[in-house]
This record gives C-alpha cells, structure tokens and sequence, in this order.
C-alpha cells in the first residue's frame, strides 16, 4: 500500500500530472464556492449570513497573514484559499449586503431579470477595477506574466528591478486571486449587458471564444509542462479561471444547468466536487519545503 502511495505521488510530482492537479483543483473551488454562497444566503437569517461572510473573510485574511512567513508552496496554499475566502467574504458578502440594502432597479432581458441586485453593484466597480489594474502594472517588481508582456512588448517598464527583492507568496496569491474573480466577472457582466452588447451579439460570443482557446493553450501548453508544486499552484489561479469564464458563459446561454447552483438537486454531483477539491488541496499541502537547491532558486523567478 505504501509502496502504491510512493508511486502515485511520484507520478504527480511531473508532468503533465502535476499541472492538471492544480488546474483541477483551482477549477473546482469556483463551483464549491457557488454552492456555498447559495446555502449561505439561501438558507440562513440575513443577519447570520452577513456576520458569517465577514467571520469568513478574516478567516482568509488571517491565512493570508500567517503565510507572510511560511516557505514557498505553504505560502502559495495559504494565499489561495485565503484570498478565495477573502473575496468570498468580504468582496462578495458587501455586494450581497449593498445589493439588499441600496436594492437598485432591476435589469430584465426577454421578461427575466437578467442581473441580481449584487452583480449590477458588482458592474458599477469596473472603472474602479480599471485603475487599480493600472496602478498594480506599474509596479516595476511584479512577475505577473500579463503585466511583464505588457512592459515587454509596449516598452512600458517602470523601471529596474530592486536588487534581493523577496516576494511574500501568500500576499502575492491572494491579490492574484482576488484581482482575476474581479475581472473576469466584471467582464461577463459587461458583455451580457444588453445595454451594452448582449448574451447573443456576435462579439460577446467570438470574446466567449476567444477566451476559451487562451484558456485551453494556457493549459496544454503551459500548464502542463509545471514541475514544482507552488510554481503550478500559482500558475493554476489563472488558468483555471480563464476557462471558468467560459462556463459561466454556457450556463448564461442556456447551454446547461449549473448542479452547484442546486446542491439539493445535485447532491452526488456536489459531493463529488468537495470531495475532489479537499483531495486536490490536501495532497498540496502535504508536500514539504521547495525541493532542491535548484528549485529554491528557480522559485524567486517563477
């Protein structure tokens, strides 16, 4: 049995294994965290369901902050799942409790209402996303891979890096984390606003596309290929969100019923994916230190 076990964890620790774990396991916290919003504001008190979110988004703050400290694939684990709760918590718990407060009018497409009251509040923030991404890529330390091809190819580098820099992953993750649910769900509300363009206009369906074949290219190509755990963790966040995108697209098109909406309708389907993402999470963060020298040093420029 622990002969298997050594062989199976060996086998995960290459390619392409090794990216497709962490894809799969970044992938699966999205629906988890649907089912939870759904049971959360579905079936509790309003007031027991915000003091939950913000109970659960200092409970990502405080693994955010522990990481500070931790080494590279326990820091990358920390900021994932903190920043996850974070957003869940505070950035999603404040648009479902300004949503319920401020209750905006209602945006109806063909006699539905197409938009809650949380994602219009959620669409406002575009501008303010807008500049925050503007002020993060002038920072002439990041690693970002969006932000360094923008420096590279537009000749827009701030400015020298500072020389012994030591990223704090947990921070880095987190951000990461936050900023990417933020775009990408800014983005699908402004390509399916029919004030805007719509669900079926011919750009939101070639921008659904085109997003899909990046995600796809990112994970066979890039993704795949990982060898070290943190790096695969990091690069997993997104990725796998990237083709979140385009899920979310389908079930706004009709395309299929989300079981993680309905985890009383889907039970089997539910458990399946808590089940996979605790194993996913729960094998990262089993596995000890960075690995040799060689790695330690290539972690500082992943």
């Amino acid at each position: 049995m622990n002969a298997a076990i050594r062989v199976a964890n060996k086998a995960l620790m290459r390619p392409p294994l090794l990216g497709l774990m962490a894809w799969t396991t970044v992938l699966l916290w999205t629906p988890l965290a649907h089912t939870l919003m759904v049971l959360q504001y579905g079936q509790l008190p309003e007031a027991p369901a915000y003091l939950l979110s913000f109970a659960v988004g200092l409970t990502g703050w405080v693994m955010v902050w522990k990481g500070f400290k931790a080494s590279d694939l326990p820091a990358t684990v920390l900021g994932f799942m903190g920043g996850s709760l974070i957003w869940l918590g505070w950035m999603e718990g404040s648009f479902e409790f300004m949503g319920h407060w401020l209750n905006p009018s209602k945006l109806m497409y063909m006699g539905v209402e197409l938009f809650t009251a949380n994602l219009l509040l959620l669409q406002a923030t575009g501008v303010a996303l807008a500049a925050l991404l503007i002020w993060l890529a002038s920072n002439k330390d990041t690693h970002c891979r969006m932000f360094m091809w923008f420096h590279r190819n537009f000749k827009l580098t701030p400015a020298r890096r500072t020389p012994g820099y030591k990223r704090q992953f947990s921070r880095i993750v987190a951000l990461e984390v936050i900023m990417i649910n933020w775009f990408f769900y800014v983005l699908i509300l402004w390509l399916f606003d029919p004030r805007v363009l719509g669900p079926f206009h011919p750009a939101t369906i070639a921008a659904v596309c085109a997003v899909l074949l990046w995600g796809l290219w990112l994970l066979f190509f890039r993704m795949l290929p990982f060898r070290r755990p943190a790096a695969a963790l990091r690069y997993a966040v997104p990725c796998a969100n990237i083709v979140w995108f385009c899920v979310e697209a389908g079930s706004a098109w009709q395309l299929y019923t989300e079981p993680w909406i309905y985890p009383f309708q889907f039970p089997f389907t539910n458990a399946v994916i808590l089940l996979a993402f605790i194993g996913g999470l729960a094998w990262f963060t089993a596995r000890r230190g960075t690995g040799t020298a060689a790695e330690r040093q290539a972690a500082a420029a992943a």
